[in-house]
């Protein structure tokens, strides 16, 4: 096992490579770091498909609309997230697994353009049936979320996908059956190339 800053590699770790640079923390005392309450882990195509990403990167910050500012997060079952605290959303540079042959194998992370949210609104064990209820609704637009999820299909899809590696002790139907955590992100700030937290003007 791979020792790093002193730590071992553990679900109560967080392993992220900072200006290129390998890095382990104790999940508190990043999360004190960046002034947060928890961290939601993303791939890097699909961190890069986020509509705040790439106003990140243009550097277009100002008139920000409510759109920009929104970002929806699907998550197997439910989301930890708690309604008006702030949350790091970052890519997952190298994948990782929860349990397998060699057990626990963590995620490495960046914080290279790493974007920080508040929770508005959280729902828990929602069948997709609830799901396209809220679509009727129009209380969830999949334009706000990665952009591979366009449709409760490509929902399901996605979440097998992500899931199937990460959780190998469950099947494709055990992971349909599970159903979605949905969290509502507002876009508040980001952390600079200077790995100082930055925060959105309103």
């Amino acid at each position: 096992m791979l020792i790093v800053n002193h730590l071992p590699e553990s679900p109560a770790n967080v392993d992220v490579y900072i200006q290129g640079k390998l890095e382990r923390f104790s999940e508190s005392d990043f999360f004190k770091q960046y002034q947060v309450k928890g961290i939601n882990r993303i791939l890097l195509t699909e961190f890069t498909s986020l509509i705040q990403s790439k106003l990140l990167s243009n550097h277009k910050l100002s008139n920000l609309t409510p759109d920009d500012r929104t970002f929806i997060r699907f998550s197997l079952e439910k989301n930890n997230a708690q309604i008006g605290n702030n949350y790091l959303v970052l890519p997952i540079v190298e994948k990782g697994q929860d349990s397998g042959e060699h057990g626990y194998k963590a995620p490495k992370l960046s914080t290279k353009s790493a974007l920080i949210f508040k929770a508005k609104k959280v729902l828990n064990h929602l069948s997709y049936h609830s799901i396209q209820q809220l679509i009727t609704k129009k209380e969830l637009i999949f334009s706000n979320s990665v952009g591979n999820i366009s449709d409760i299909l490509s929902l399901k899809s996605e979440l097998v996908s992500r899931y199937r590696f990460s959780r190998p002790n469950l099947t494709e139907q055990q992971i349909i059956e599970s159903g979605v955590g949905i969290v509502w992100f507002e876009w508040v700030g980001y952390v600079d190339k200077n790995e100082k937290v930055q925060y959105l003007s309103h």
